[in-house]
């Protein structure tokens, strides 16, 4: 929808141009014949006609706020009027026909082809109608009418050229700009086309991205519910224990690491999550230091810390984008700020307010930009770049921050920098985080089905479940899994499945186990939940992977209550 809304802009746009020369061109010319008409002897009632002409011709020229079809249809009239009056006045002389003949393709170029048929039809009817009165003698021409359609005069020469030089200008105008127009949809097409095969190589590239994170995160998901049992061991020696300690520091900076691959793959529906501003932004700065060259350097400068309601991925998405245009801004070197920092009075200038959030700016020292350049930043396939862009990544910004109820602001000065500023909601922070109990032996037990097409993640989860005195029923897929189900006759409280396996949909099996058990569902991925065809409403909660087994059954025990 918005990408249709800016070319209709853009063919409005083309249309006020067209209209304007137009309307600038036959000023001209009835300019021209007014006061030709008036310093040479001809036929003086042309004087006012034309006078008047001129000079409601200059005001559709000049008044473009008038809307377009009543300026159109204005100097259509105008242009009729004068034509008519000439022919009616002087019989078939060739100014007022190459008049009506202009009027005819102004119609069509302004109006269309519906109305360029009218035109010519009226203009028809009205030479035939002039004829008949004539012949019929309804009409008196002036007695001396023939002297000045006489090519033999110079006087008469130098008025029909002058006059028809300037109506042949206005149709060359007008095609001029039919011309043009073509030839800037030719290579507008030729851009958007070349954008889009950018576009699909960047998605492949994305998803790849994507499938390599996924399979990444299930190994460091079954590392980490190994490092959790290696934990339990009560004869650990000291330097076991440190080295214990170093692992589970290296399997969470990876976790961060693979969940930064997320800034490169397809926007996703993954539900939100509670993020940490500060940290986030540290994790955006290491990442682009690492794709920046060295002439330029990130820098960070959080004033507030801030909880925000948000996927990381698509959150670091938004920031790399951003950050990846401010860098090609920065040929010769320079800085790159990613600041956080309260929204004040003068952020609500000219905006809509977001009350309860923060200002995200990612400002850069490079070459800054036009205001023409502003005001088309965030239309799709709109670039600087030429044929490396793809003009789709900062209106991707715009989508992801006004999803969120945020909205984007954009400064810049040429030789200075650019900031392009993100008002983001914040949510308040929760009062303490769930955490599993030790369940004894009097408690109520908990039957939890766990779905993964990963032998490895299946087993590395189901220990530590059952560590924490849960029943698993395990399944290696969507068919097996509701099977199970069915054949399970105790009640099966939860259902903690993946969302991204081959064989039934996953839609599919939490509708039957719904449908068998009545009980929870969380989704335990690292996938898109787009792929599975599965929406928010469809499940209780989501888990991306990797986690540890302590935070699962921490859910799970919130989930059952």
């Amino acid at each position: 929808m918005q990408h249709s809304n800016e070319i209709q802009r853009e063919q409005r746009a083309w249309r006020q141009q067209m209209l304007t020369g137009l309307a600038w061109s036959l000023v001209a010319a009835s300019a021209f014949g007014t006061t030709w008409y008036a310093l040479v002897r001809n036929v003086a009632a042309m004087v006012p006609v034309l006078a008047g002409a001129t000079i409601v011709m200059g005001a559709v020229a000049v008044l473009q706020a008038v809307s377009y079809a009543l300026r159109a249809w204005t100097l259509l009239a105008v242009l009729y009027a004068a034509c008519f009056y000439g022919v009616l006045l002087a019989g078939f002389a060739p100014n007022p026909v190459v008049g009506l003949s202009t009027l005819v393709i102004a119609a069509a170029l302004l109006l269309g082809r519906r109305a360029g048929l009218l035109a010519a039809a009226v203009a028809s009817l009205s030479l035939l109608s002039v004829s008949v009165a004539h012949s019929r003698g309804w009409v008196v021409r002036p007695a001396d009418w023939a002297t000045f359609v006489d090519s033999t005069s110079i006087a008469n020469g130098v008025r029909v050229s002058g006059i028809f030089l300037f109506l042949a200008a206005a149709l060359v105008m007008g095609v001029s700009y039919l011309l043009q127009r073509s030839e800037h949809l030719a290579g507008d097409l030729a851009a958007r086309e070349a954008a889009y095969h950018q576009a699909r190589e960047l998605e492949i590239l994305g998803r790849l991205a994507g499938s390599m994170a996924h399979d990444f995160n299930n190994a460091l998901l079954v590392m980490w519910a190994s490092l959790d049992e290696i934990a339990l061991s009560k004869q650990l020696e000291p330097g076991a224990a440190q080295a214990l300690t170093h692992l589970r520091g290296a399997v969470s900076q990876a976790a961060a690491s693979t969940r930064q691959l997320g800034a490169f793959a397809p926007a996703t529906r993954r539900p939100p999550s509670e993020l940490e501003l500060r940290p986030l932004i540290e994790k955006a700065k290491a990442m682009l230091g690492r794709l920046f060259p060295h002439t330029i350097q990130v820098v960070a400068d959080v004033q507030v810390d801030a909880l925000l309601s948000a996927d990381e991925g698509e959150l670091l998405g938004v920031l790399t984008n951003v950050a990846l245009n401010a860098r090609d801004a920065m040929r010769e070197g320079g800085t790159l700020t990613l600041r956080v920092r309260p929204i004040g009075e003068a952020d609500s200038v000219g905006r809509t307010i977001v009350r309860d959030g923060v200002a995200i700016e990612i400002e850069d020292t490079g070459e800054g930009m036009t205001d023409e350049v502003i005001g088309r930043l965030f239309e799709p396939y709109f670039t600087t770049k030429g044929a490396t862009g793809t003009g789709l990544g900062l209106a991707s910004v715009r989508d992801a921050v006004e999803r969120q109820g945020g909205h984007v602001a954009v400064t810049s000065q040429l030789g200075v920098g650019s900031k392009i500023t993100l008002y983001w909601p914040t949510i308040a922070r929760a009062a303490s985080p769930v955490v599993a109990s030790d369940r004894g032996p009097g408690l109520r037990p908990i039957s939890v089905l766990l779905v993964d097409d990963d032998s490895s993640v299946r087993l590395a989860l189901a220990r530590g479940l059952s560590r924490e005195g849960m029943t698993v029923i395990e399944a290696a897929d969507g068919a097996s899994a509701l099977a199970a189900a069915r054949r399970h006759k105790q009640p099966i409280h939860v259902l903690c499945t993946d969302c991204v396996m081959a064989g039934l949909p996953v839609a599919t099996l939490i509708a039957g186990f719904r449908e068998t058990h009545g009980g929870r569902v969380i989704v335990c991925s690292g996938g898109a939940l787009e792929e599975a065809d599965l929406t928010p409403g469809m499940f209780d909660d989501f888990l991306s992977k990797p986690f540890s087994g302590r935070e699962l059954a921490g859910r799970i025990e919130k989930l059952v209550g």
